[in-house]
């Protein structure tokens, strides 16, 4: 069988009289003294030929690659369905513009985070997508800038408040979850429900919820918060443990006030528990008590019971990031949620 012989720099100056180092940087998108009829010759025969760069010399001298690494910040955020949702979309897309990806799963641990992202740089990663914030993310984002590589974050913070000041991450993509919760808010009122609690960590509400509120309501709502532990997900029956504790924060806010007729819960898992709780307790769900869940998972779409929940279009998130991934403008962006009530029934 005849060996296909391997394209080179040397067969294009050959073809076209230019050096191999303009040719290089054409092919790499950089500016050269060419004329811009020279430029398109020289990617005219690029697609005649089918030319291929060498990934490995592009690695070893550091110029660019079509690889991206999606980077999640730690194991609890890969539970979420709504992640991994994104992470598919984008790995297709990359795919279809012809990328490469490499994923990994970010520790607790600075320093071996730190050793983690550089094997990703080593690997030939020049983008990354960062799905939450990982422990280490200054030293991250610091080669990231140093470098000039490319970056998009999903829910990662770009303010970091330090003394001095730390370097910000200036492109970032957040789910709207306070948006969520206002909406539930409004549903609420327009149903005469004023008896409700906020079913949220402590530091959910403090950070994410309080901000965007109005400062002359922040009394009441601080009166309706249920505080919910901020780390279930210490193992992989974390999904059992949002459950458990709302039934169980549910049934000693209940003993304390019978009376209750909303719940609002950060995820769907804990709506599914604050539910069951009240069907439970003789109450009709949807009916004499509303309860509201967050990113339109299984456990609202396929609950007996009617939930409230928020849906994320995760497949437009993923189109918006990859657009900016390789823009070198910041970026903010509050992805919106749409509102969904499930009323699934045994048939």
């Amino acid at each position: 069988m005849e060996t296909k012989k391997r394209i080179t720099l040397k067969d294009f100056a050959r073809e076209t009289g230019i050096t191999t180092s303009a040719i290089s940087r054409i092919l790499n998108g950089k500016e050269t003294y060419c004329s811009p009829q020279k430029r398109q010759e020289i990617l005219d025969l690029a697609d005649k030929w089918n030319y291929k760069p060498n990934i490995g010399y592009r690695i070893m001298t550091g110029m660019s690659t079509d690889i991206t690494a999606i980077i999640f910040s730690q194991e609890r955020v890969t539970y979420s369905e709504c992640n991994l949702r994104l992470l598919v979309e984008l790995i297709n897309r990359l795919e279809e513009k012809g990328y490469a990806t490499y994923s990994t799963v970010m520790t607790v641990d600075k320093t071996r985070n730190c050793e983690k992202f550089l094997e990703l740089e080593r690997k030939g990663c020049r983008s990354f997508i960062f799905i939450g914030q990982p422990v280490g993310n200054e030293a991250m984002l610091a080669c990231i800038q140093k470098n000039s590589y490319d970056y998009i974050g999903m829910n990662l913070s770009h303010h970091i408040s330090t003394d001095p000041p730390r370097k910000e991450y200036d492109k970032c993509f957040n789910l709207n979850e306070t948006d969520a919760i206002l909406e539930y808010l409004r549903i609420f009122r327009q149903n005469g429900i004023e008896n409700y609690r906020l079913l949220m960590p402590e530091s959910y509400f403090k950070h994410r919820f309080e901000p965007h509120v109005d400062h002359a309501e922040l009394a009441s709502f601080r009166r309706k918060l249920v505080e919910t532990p901020s780390c279930e997900f210490s193992s992989s029956d974390g999904f059992d443990a949002r459950y458990d504790n709302a039934y169980s924060a549910m049934s000693r806010e209940y003993r304390q006030d019978p009376e209750i007729r909303g719940v609002i819960c950060i995820t769907d898992y804990h709506a599914l528990g604050a539910a069951h709780f009240f069907h439970d307790a003789g109450r009709k769900v949807g009916q004499d008590v509303l309860v509201c869940g967050m990113f339109n998972t299984a456990a609202a779409r396929f609950s007996l019971l009617p939930i409230y929940t928020s849906n994320f279009d995760m497949k437009e998130t993923a189109s918006q990031m990859l657009d900016h991934l390789f823009s070198p403008d910041p970026i903010q962006v509050a992805i919106k949620p749409e509102i969904v009530i499930h009323r699934r029934t045994r048939s």
